[in-house]
């Protein structure tokens, strides 16, 4: 999987609903792309926990948002 860190977003997003440990599936708002005015639907809220090497990070009130290109 691909993940950009430090992205500039204004929160964490994901495309996948296997990368959250609790997830909150319902309709939320929209978040605006860079894309001229587009939108996608924010579809979930919940907590990633990502690993690296002997790293934990946790991440806590991240968007689900499956129609996103990339992991921010």
């Amino acid at each position: 999987f691909k993940i950009v860190l430090d992205s500039g977003a204004s929160a964490h997003i994901f495309n996948d609903p296997r990368f959250f440990d609790q997830l909150e599936l319902r309709d939320h708002n929209v978040i605006c792309t860079g894309k001229e005015g587009a939108t996608l639907p924010i579809k979930g809220v919940g907590r990633v926990t990502l690993q690296w090497d002997n790293s934990t990070v946790l991440l806590d009130n991240c968007l689900f948002v499956p129609n996103i290109v990339i992991n921010l």
